[in-house]
């Protein structure tokens, strides 16, 4: 099995449709202060960025904290211990960004470095939400953005009709997680309940995301019909479509250095825009789960 494909897609980066909501704050103590603000904005809005305070890795962890006692969520961790110190920063926190190969291939700011794709949907204990953090920014204008696209939106683009089919369909589909991990394949719902709002939420993975695209596995619990399979075709490449070319869907965070962005990744799909060179984008984060860690995947239908 092949390792990671680098799915480029052209994108339209020109007319800027949504920006994501601003909070900006002075301190940590400030944004304290605001959680009730922040935490309004990330349960309506599912994505937000704080401006004007470069936060420690000890006050990133802080914040997660504070909004994790309002969203039950955690570090993604089953550690005994996640109370933010130095020591659980250095621990939990991860450095990424997408520009750590200094042998990496660099397309042009209208191409995608990271194509579209939805946070780990394997995961039985899903990932909530992500805090990112630009703690190094140095690539060119328009380079190296993050869009997102809020699912709940997109589902209520689809007809009714649509709607009940995509609620009947489980697939299947594959993904490298790592060497310690290994493979799928993965069986998941292509619809879901949102853990916070209850809204119905799609749910399939992206070329972003996988190297054997999701294909319908079960309808309705039963083997799918070429009809079946034939319409779940349609939609999963409706899906992609709207994703690329579909700009008022689009948020883009045009990045600065020491934003920090809080995103909805149950709901969110994303993807990085090229443009970037080695190192000229580092981002420190940490994914959230509920505190009742689980770490299983779904690896067998009989665990949805």
């Amino acid at each position: 099995m092949k390792g990671w494909r680098r799915v480029l897609y052209h994108c339209q980066i020109d007319m800027e449709t949504r920006l994501p909501a601003v909070v900006t704050v002075s301190s940590l103590q400030d944004s304290l202060e605001r959680l009730d603000e922040i935490a309004g904005l990330f349960r309506d809005q599912g994505l937000l960025v704080l401006k004007g305070h470069k936060f420690t890795p000890v006050e990133q962890l802080t914040i997660v904290a504070h909004l994790g006692d309002i969203f039950n969520w955690n570090i993604c961790t089953d550690a005994v211990s996640t109370e933010p110190s130095e020591e659980t920063a250095e621990a939990f926190l991860f450095y990424a960004g997408h520009s750590d190969n200094p042998d990496r291939s660099v397309a042009s700011a209208d191409e995608y470095a990271l194509g579209w794709h939805i946070e780990q949907v394997f995961y039985i204990n899903s990932v909530l939400a992500g805090t990112w953090n630009m703690v190094h920014f140095d690539a060119p204008p328009k380079a190296g953005r993050t869009y997102f696209a809020d699912s709940t939106e997109v589902y209520e683009l689809l007809s009714e009709r649509d709607k009940v089919f995509l609620s009947k369909v489980v697939v299947e589909w594959d993904k490298p997680i790592g060497p310690k991990t290994g493979f799928g394949p993965f069986y998941t719902r292509a619809v879901a309940s949102h853990p916070i709002s209850g809204r119905p939420t799609l749910r399939l993975e992206t070329d972003g995301g996988c190297i054997i695209t999701p294909n319908l596995y079960k309808f309705d619990g039963e083997d799918p019909t070429d009809k079946q399979l034939a319409k779940y075709k349609r939609l999963y490449d409706w899906l992609r479509f709207e994703l690329v070319e579909n700009e008022g869907l689009r948020y883009v965070q045009d990045w600065s250095e020491g934003d920090m962005v809080l995103v909805d990744l149950f709901r969110m799909y994303h993807a990085v825009t090229d443009g970037f060179t080695h190192n000229q984008r580092i981002i420190r984060g940490a994914f959230l789960r509920t505190k009742e860690y689980n770490s299983d995947l779904y690896t067998s239908m009989d665990l949805l």
